[in-house]
Order: C-alpha cells, then sequence, then structure tokens
C-alpha cells in the first residue's frame, strides 16, 4: 500500500517539481519501474497470506488487472486534476511492460 501511494504522490506532484533529468525517454522507464515494482510486491504479499484461500485463484491475474487499473486512473487523473501533467497512452505501455515482466518473473520466483 505503500510504494502504491508514493507512486500516487509522484504521479500527482506538479511537474516542475520533478528532477530535471537529460535522458530521453527516462520517465518511461520510471514508469516501467514503478509498475515491476508495484506487481511484484503484490504478488509476494499475496502469496504469504494463507487465511484466505478464495484469494489465491487467479492471483496473479487479479493483480495485474489492479496494477494496470490504477496506472490508467492516476493518468487519468493527472489530466483531470493537475496542469502541469497530462493523459499519456506511452506511460499506460510502461506501465503495462513493468506489470507483466513483474508478472512473468514472480510467476517463475514464486512458483505461482
Amino acid at each position: 500500500m505503500l510504494w502504491a501511494a508514493f507512486i500516487l504522490y509522484l504521479s500527482l506532484m506538479p511537474g516542475n517539481n520533478l528532477p530535471k533529468i537529460k535522458i530521453p525517454n527516462i520517465d518511461k522507464a520510471v514508469h516501467f519501474i514503478f509498475y515491476f515494482t508495484l506487481v511484484f510486491l503484490m504478488a509476494y504479499g499475496w502469496q504469504k497470506q494463507k487465511t484466505v484461500s478464495w484469494m489465491h485463484s487467479k492471483m496473479l491475474m487479479k493483480i495485474f488487472f489492479v496494477a494496470i487499473c490504477y496506472g490508467c486512473c492516476i493518468e487519468m487523473m493527472q489530466e483531470i486534476f493537475t496542469t502541469t501533467r497530462h493523459f499519456d497512452w506511452l506511460d499506460i505501455m510502461a506501465n503495462t511492460t513493468g506489470s507483466a515482466t513483474a508478472s512473468l518473473i514472480t510467476v517463475k520466483l514464486f512458483k505461482l
């Protein structure tokens, strides 16, 4: 939950408050890393809990879906609630790629 809040905070922060790094498309790499980490942490936490058995059915698909929806909602909030940040399909693609990569790795790592 803290990582998701961190993503939300940085995503809605005014763009001029973010550090200026002169590497082309570095923001896409950041999106990839943020959502890779989000899915990885969610999968790790979800597979650790043993008390709610129904939660394990198609767990990774649920996590992936939640991460993608979360990223899309944040992109829409950037467009609606900020003046310096805007909706970007390439950000959604980077979020999705990071989420998918983490999903594939967690399948192997956690044997899901």
